[in-house]
């Protein structure tokens, strides 16, 4: 009955693992039949007497604890707090975080109410800015104050049909009230909740800029991006746990999963704003160099997303994109002698192959979207600046 009419996606494991804990009532009624069939099944047989039939059940209890105790023994399980920490650790004093997403929602509100941890940043759920009572309820007790240009939060600048007729507010609006301080600080974890940006424009709200600063991106006025000694601040203090939950263990179906391919895309998005910084730089100031200048920024790039890769490839996560990125890193890796190539090797020029053979082997978009990379592997003996 429980898998009658889900209201999720069961194709996705995770959304499956979510529908999965549901099923422990339905469980409650099929033991109750399991109790009639054990007690006819010994009736039959002549058993059914009390130094049998207890002995037995609690026989079949030990066996299932034995049987299942290393798979359900979470006591040494942190993922989750870990999570939680790193998110609020990581914004700067008195902060405006707005996030959606139950296990990133959920981790900050675990820390804020039951830990006391960082109380002076105020969590506003993205979601739940949509209902009414939101900011009755919610609104007078976040610390230093919130500006809510109405009641209720009208994803993508459109009003719900469950919203009053008037008084809701558009993202826009909610950042025009509250970016004023120049000292307050806002940021957005699990991204734009609907977009107010026209039709076959990228994802986001006029006017405002959101750049990805590790746990998160750090929202700005579209004229006001991040100096490079800001943005490298918050790329020296980020660092993922060395302790990530473990995919043989939690698989897709897990919260730990959902964590673990969180931590992958904090950090692919990050070093892949570096490099877009470092590219942005523009190139050598030797006469007709096609290489960046940047090149010690990009090393380190390469660097950190090659740590990045054997995590994503343990987790069989993240990969596509990791590869991608990877490959034009390298492709912009500076030759000594391109000139010369390929009878001259060049590191940037074949590790970019590898990396864009790896991409084609494992996305799914269709050949017409993954030309220049199919390009760049059937091509060895070229060489080609990816500028």
């Amino acid at each position: 009955v429980s898998s009658a009419g889900p209201t999720l996606p069961l194709e996705k494991p995770l959304y499956l693992g979510v529908h999965m804990r549901f099923w422990m009532q339905g469980h409650i009624v099929l033991f109750g039949f399991l109790a009639l069939g054990i007690e006819a099944l010994l009736s039959l047989l002549g058993l059914w007497q009390k130094h049998v039939a207890i002995p037995l059940i609690f026989l079949l209890l030990l066996a299932q604890v034995g049987m299942n105790f290393n798979a359900m023994d979470q006591s040494n399980n942190w993922y989750t707090y870990e999570f939680g920490r790193r998110m609020l650790d990581s914004k700067l004093p008195d902060a405006i975080l707005l996030t959606q997403g139950d296990v990133v929602t959920n981790s900050i509100r675990y820390q804020q109410r039951c830990e006391k941890h960082r109380l002076d940043v105020a969590h506003l759920d993205m979601p739940m800015m949509t209902y009414e009572w939101f900011k009755t309820m919610h609104g007078p007790h976040f610390p230093g104050g919130i500006d809510f240009p109405g009641v209720q939060f009208a994803v993508g600048g459109k009003r719900m049909k469950e919203h009053r007729t008037c008084c809701s507010y558009s993202m826009r609006q909610f950042l025009d009230a509250n970016l004023k301080d120049k000292g307050r600080p806002v940021y957005i974890v699990g991204g734009w909740y609907g977009s107010e940006n026209g039709d076959g424009l990228p994802i986001g709200v006029p006017g405002y800029h959101a750049e990805p600063v590790g746990y998160g991106a750090l929202i700005t006025r579209a004229t006001n991006t991040l100096k490079t000694k800001e943005f490298k601040a918050y790329a020296k203090n980020f660092t993922i746990p060395s302790d990530l939950p473990a995919p043989a263990r939690y698989d897709k179906t897990t919260w730990e999963s959902m964590i673990l391919k969180d931590y992958i895309t904090f950090a692919q998005s990050l070093h892949v704003t570096r490099m877009d910084r470092a590219i942005a730089k523009g190139k050598e100031k030797v006469e007709n160099s096609p290489w960046i200048k940047e090149q010690g920024e990009l090393q380190i790039v390469i660097s950190e997303l090659e740590k990045l890769r054997e995590v994503a490839e343990a987790a069989q996560d993240g990969m596509e994109a990791l590869y991608r990125n990877l490959g034009i890193a390298y492709g912009r890796l500076k030759c000594e002698h391109p000139s010369q190539y390929p009878k001259v090797d060049c590191l940037g020029q074949t590790k970019m192959r590898e990396m864009m053979k790896k991409f084609l082997g494992v996305t799914k978009k269709p050949k017409e979207e993954v030309a220049t990379e199919q390009l760049v592997v059937d091509n060895p003996n070229s060489f080609i600046n990816l500028g």
